[in-house]
């Protein structure tokens, strides 16, 4: 079987990489170069799988972390409200009202701390995908701050509360596994020699690169929304988070000083007592609202965790893609409460927008399906130099083939003969002859020869 048959067979057969290629063109170089390309795309391709998960858990974990806050809002707002009616109606069940609001925006601000450092409770386990128990936002966004941005750390500077979002291409792994792809790309285009710049193969080897001019463009989008993520984390950090936990805990232990008996208000002696106090408390849960003596407020907080939410939604989004499969940016807006005179003027409104390209306006293409678009580029200059390099052995073959036709073919040619005879008894001769070919062209032939003959003769006496 010559190489032509060889390759053609494996086509066949479903092999159809750049490896039978290069056995076609009895190119080891190739082989090596093909090798290094295939190992690392299917080093890229589990590593985007990785962030795959990452970015679903982060996205997810941030949508509970941002609602348990704005719905502690609606209680903050219920125990202003209920504390000022308590300081003018002298209403013991006022009181209780707003004490249990209290109780419950403690109660989801605690969540929160929880789900940035302790990870997550029983109940929420199952919004995770192959994630353990003890999952915390720190945790997610530090590993897609190592991984993209190349830092092992959220937090930097002397007081621990500075983001550390800066770009490391150099130590980030995703960065330097598509530099590895496109390198390799590089050394199997020189591999191909004159090959390479075949107009099939040239057109194959353009369209990947402007697939490898994609991904890079995800990449920066990515890169972007992590340094944004990062940022929002460190905002949201434990100790701010914890200051809005103490600060509720602290009001609720100096309203439930009222409370000393099962009754509650036969320890308050006159109306002017209960409606004082009930104004300071509400005072009091009104300080949360923008925080005091340098302590962050729930209106700040919940800001934060809006961005947080957002930006965790942005990198799912270019990781994974929207629910439609596009890249989109997602925009939360808001409207927290404010004086504790309503319980319904909270809402939230997200908006959308496809992220495209500056320059281009081509749109961003999620990490999966640009990588993606990757392979099945270089499954089409892999076929596109297979089909060359069969072509090649076929014109080879066809011409050895006639060749060998050529050599087959009968020759008739004029001779001269000429030899001596001796005869041994009366059955046995021997003789040398020469003989000469005329008007030879044949060059398997030579033009002259001698030869050395024996006989015997049967039969006579």
């Amino acid at each position: 079987m010559n190489s032509s048959s060889a390759a053609s067979s494996a086509v066949l057969a479903g092999a159809t990489g750049l490896n039978v290629a290069a056995f076609a063109l009895n190119n080891p170089t190739l082989i090596s170069t093909s090798n290094t390309l295939d190992k690392a795309m299917q080093q890229l391709d589990s590593l985007v799988d990785k962030l795959g998960i990452i970015s679903t858990n982060n996205a997810r974990l941030s949508d509970v972390e941002a609602s348990n806050l704005r719905s502690a809002d609606v209680n903050l707002n219920n125990a202003i409200k209920f504390y000022k009616l308590t300081s003018t109606s002298n209403n013991a069940s006022t009181f209780a009202v707003g004490q249990a609001n209290m109780l419950q925006l403690q109660n989801k601000a605690d969540d929160a701390l929880n789900l940035y450092n302790l990870g997550l409770n029983s109940t929420l386990t199952n919004l995770t995908v192959n994630a353990p128990s003890n999952l915390t936002l720190s945790a997610l966004g530090t590993s897609l701050n190592s991984i993209v941005n190349g830092n092992n750390t959220l937090l930097s500077g002397t007081n621990g509360n500075t983001p550390n979002n800066s770009i490391n291409n150099a130590s980030a792994e995703l960065s330097q596994l598509i530099n590895q792809v496109d390198q390799a790309r590089v050394n199997v285009s020189s591999s191909l020699g004159s090959l390479s710049q075949d107009p099939t193969v040239l057109a194959a080897r353009n369209q990947q690169q402007e697939a490898l001019s994609d991904l890079r463009n995800t990449l920066t989008a990515l890169q972007t929304a992590v340094q944004s993520n990062v940022a929002q984390l460190a905002a949201i950090n434990t100790a701010r988070t914890n200051s809005i936990v103490r600060s509720a805990n602290g009001k609720i232990q100096y309203s439930a000083a009222f409370n000393v008996s099962e009754d509650g208000w036969s320890a308050l002696n006159t109306t002017t007592n209960i409606n004082s106090s009930g104004s300071r408390l509400a005072t009091n849960a009104q300080s949360l609202v923008n925080g005091t003596n340098g302590t962050i407020g729930l209106k700040s907080l919940i800001a934060t965790s809006n961005a947080l939410q957002d930006s965790a939604q942005n990198i799912s989004n270019i990781v994974n893609g929207d629910s439609d499969g596009k890249v989109t940016s997602v925009s939360t807006v808001v409207n927290t409460l404010k004086d504790g005179n309503s319980t319904s003027d909270t809402y939230t409104k997200q908006s959308s927008t496809e992220l495209k390209d500056a320059t281009t306006g081509r749109a961003i293409l999620t990490l999966k399906q640009a990588v993606a678009n990757v392979e099945a580029a270089n499954k089409k200059v892999a076929n596109a130099v297979l089909a060359v390099a069969i072509g090649q052995n076929k014109v080879v073959g066809a011409a050895a083939n006639n060749a060998s036709k050529r050599n087959k073919a009968p020759t008739i040619l004029p001779t001269a003969k000429a030899g001596i005879v001796a005869f041994f008894g009366k059955h046995q001769s021997v003789s040398v002859e020469y003989q000469y070919y005329f008007r030879n062209t044949n060059p398997n032939f030579t033009s002259g020869e001698v030869t050395l003959n024996y006989a015997y003769y049967f039969g006579g006496k």
